[in-house]
């Protein structure tokens, strides 16, 4: 087998005819090549006048090639996942949190044999999605259920990108699963892969129900309120289902429960689980309209392409970083709360975000020395503290939204121009200066202009600011050992709630990591 790389591709190729596109670069008759297809595809607009689509081939061939003639082919070798079996006495294993992290720790224990038991807080699908329609047609809030807590995760509910900054051997088995169970076969290949929120549901519906059917045993509106622990390890764990708390035995406890199960975790510290202060980041959405956006990264090829997405960075002079994060193109800001009181902000899109608006996080890191307090947990209560403000602001379950331009020039918006805010159940216009940290307010201020010299007008003055976002990871990492076990014998902590991942791919590598780690340890 052998690979391909930056082959040059019109925009309007034909995936039918890849062989005849191959054929004619290595210069072989197609009849020699029985294999072909797309291993990797982005779309390279570097040159506005000529936008087309770089790609990554797999094939085989007949005949031997000669590689040196060739000098973008390189030998193939197919990355198997690895089979592994529990093969020693059982252990109860309970995994808490259904998303990637829990979902993927889940499958691949229960297919090698473990016995598994998983639980999770919030509702299943369906009525996850019944509560997550009234928090953002009315404004009520199910603090059991919502945008944060539920099947799938928090993920579930957002633009479902498959990208991801990590390299690992585990991310094409993370891609085939999620394709397997009904995401569409263009996140094989696509360089910006996503699922889109409304395929993502159904998606982790039939990784559930697989997990069922291999005898994993699924407890919706079980949430774990405490845990017993002797001579260090864990025993069992007590969890509220309705007004009822039992006690659930467990020889090995798998944490994934997310970044804002705040009362877990402060229920864990209690219990002398160890955790570290880590940077995180705060902000606000910005939403401008999509078809701009992609005129801005395409030029003319815009209406031959599907909506275009960025990701910007900017180191500033006061040492701060502004970036872009989780970019949704044709999207909707949505209420990423999961207390009452509170505001907090995140962003949305439908497989095929066909949306007006595209709207992403612009964030400011925001140091552990930042943060007012040497605590392990000084970074939640800094997140507490501005997402209550933003709600005792105007007093409702609206969020306060901002033109750009009147954000730089420091007065409130008493008016919209072309972007009409998105944010459901509904926007109070005004002034989102005073909804952040000074430092972080002021970098913004910096920060935008710079971003606009990497993507022209970025801010422009009709863009909308939406307060605010301050949920992009963490404000804490679990000390853990090589073997993913925390400081509480038998407890594992991983994902997005232990400070060691930042998306769905990510998260899901976690899970298997964290599968093979227990059954090599405990399953050999």
């Amino acid at each position: 087998m052998y690979r391909i790389n930056q082959m040059t591709l019109p925009l309007d190729f034909d995936r039918s005819s890849l062989k005849e596109y191959l054929s004619e670069r290595i210069k072989l008759p197609t009849e020699q090549i029985p294999i072909c297809k797309l291993s990797r595809l982005s779309i390279d607009a570097r040159n506005k006048q000529n936008v087309c689509y770089k790609a990554s081939l797999v094939f085989d061939t007949t005949v031997p090639l000669n590689l040196d003639r060739l000098r973008t082919v390189e030998k193939y070798t197919q990355r198997l996942f690895p089979k592994k079996y529990w093969l020693k006495e059982q252990k109860d294993i309970i995994v808490v949190g259904t998303g990637p992290s829990g979902l993927f720790t889940a499958l691949v224990l229960a297919e090698a044999g473990a016995k598994v038991t998983l639980i999770e807080r919030g509702y299943e699908m369906e009525k996850r999605k019944i509560a997550t329609n009234k928090l953002m047609e009315s404004g009520e809030l199910d603090e059991v259920s919502n945008i944060q807590f539920g099947e799938g995760g928090a993920g579930t509910f957002s633009d479902g990108k498959l990208n991801t900054g990590i390299k690992s051997d585990y991310i094409d088995y993370v891609l085939e699963t999620f394709h397997k169970y009904g995401a569409p076969e263009n996140i094989l290949y696509d360089s910006r892969a996503h699922i889109g929120t409304d395929i993502l549901a159904d998606v982790v519906v039939n990784i559930r129900h697989r997990l069922e059917n291999i005898g994993v045993k699924v407890l919706f509106e079980h949430q774990m309120i405490d845990c017993e622990i002797i001579d260090g390890c864990i025993n069992s764990i007590y969890v509220r289902h309705g007004s009822e708390v039992k006690n659930m035995p467990c020889d090995i406890l798998v944490l994934a429960i997310g970044h804002s199960s705040r009362d877990t975790i402060r229920m864990l510290v209690k219990n002398n689980l160890e955790l570290k202060q880590k940077a995180f980041s705060m902000g606000y959405r910005i939403e401008h309209l999509q078809r701009e956006i992609s005129v801005r990264q395409y030029g003319r090829s815009a209406e031959f392409l599907p909506p275009a997405d960025y990701h910007l960075s900017k180191k500033l002079d006061n040492g701060r970083t502004i970036y872009t994060f989780c970019m949704c193109p044709g999207g909707v800001v949505v209420p990423a709360m999961s207390e009452h009181g509170t505001i907090v902000t995140n962003g949305m899109s439908y497989h095929d975000r066909a949306g007006e608006n595209s709207n992403s996080a612009v964030l400011i890191n925001v140091n552990p020395e930042d943060f007012g307090g040497d605590g392990v947990l000084a970074g939640v209560e800094m997140q507490e503290k501005w997402e209550r403000y933003a709600y005792e602001k105007n007093g409702l379950m609206k969020a306060t939204v901002q033109r750009v331009g009147d954000f730089l020039a420091g007065v409130p918006s008493q008016k919209l121009g072309k972007v009409k805010p998105t944010f459901k159940p509904g926007y109070v216009l005004g002034s989102v200066e005073d909804m952040l940290p000074r430092f972080v307010v002021d970098s913004i201020k910096m920060g935008l202009p710079k971003l606009a010299e990497q993507l022209a007008d970025f801010d422009e003055p009709n863009a909308i600011l939406t307060g605010i976002e301050t949920r992009s990871s963490a404000p804490y990492q679990v000390i853990r050992n090589q073997d993913m076990e925390s400081s509480i014998g038998g407890v594992y902590m991983i994902g997005e709630g232990a400070g060691f991942a930042g998306g769905i791919v990510s998260s899901a590598v976690e899970g298997i990591k964290c599968a093979f780690s227990l059954i090599d340890r405990f399953g050999k």
